[in-house]
């Protein structure tokens, strides 16, 4: 009898990872900022929100994750030129890609989960709306009308990808470079 292939079984990633389509403000939400609604991020911007753990904050989300003993991720690179083209994007609904966030156990000493992939993107996103820089029309987002404010939290146009606590260090590092070097 002649076996058929099937190239989805055995897929080692499946149940380590879900996908998923998250607006903004679900995304900050996931990687440990709080921005609730556009009327708590005015003046004051996006917050970090850490847990209370025994007497000890822990940050939610690092941007600095670990695997095999070391960080990850490269510093923050970019240029003014990349965080504009970025918000012109998310002004144009254009996809801007995928984050990847790892979780980790709770005996982890860095934090509960780690941005594997879109940390140049979250930095950019959470700077503009800390009015660390204006848009390209050199407006700042606390200048944005509340439906405007709305509308950029609101915005789908990007993949998340939560890593489970499961996901080895070499699973999390195969499915960083598979999404890179595919998309």
């Amino acid at each position: 009898m002649n076996k058929q292939y099937d190239p989805f079984k055995g897929n080692s990633y499946k149940n380590k990872t879900d996908t998923m389509r998250k607006s903004l403000k679900g995304v900050l939400y996931e990687c440990g900022y709080l921005a609730l609604s556009s009327t708590n991020v005015t003046e004051n911007g996006v917050i970090k929100y850490p847990e209370k753990i025994g007497g000890i904050y822990i940050d939610t989300c690092t941007l600095d994750p670990i695997a095999y003993g070391k960080k990850i991720q490269r510093g923050y690179e970019w240029k003014l030129e990349h965080k504009l083209k970025l918000l012109k994007s998310i002004y144009n609904d254009i996809f801007i890609g995928t984050f990847i966030v790892r979780e980790y156990s709770y005996n982890r000493d860095i934090a509960f989960r780690g941005v594997l992939d879109g940390k140049q993107k979250l930095s950019t996103i959470v700077g503009f709306m800390n009015n660390e820089f204006p848009d390209q029309n050199g407006k700042y987002f606390k200048d944005f009308s509340k439906e405007s404010k709305d509308k950029f939290l609101k915005f789908m146009n990007q993949n998340f990808v939560l890593m489970s606590q499961e996901t080895t260090d070499d699973d999390a590092c195969q499915i960083m470079i598979d999404v890179n070097d595919t998309g």
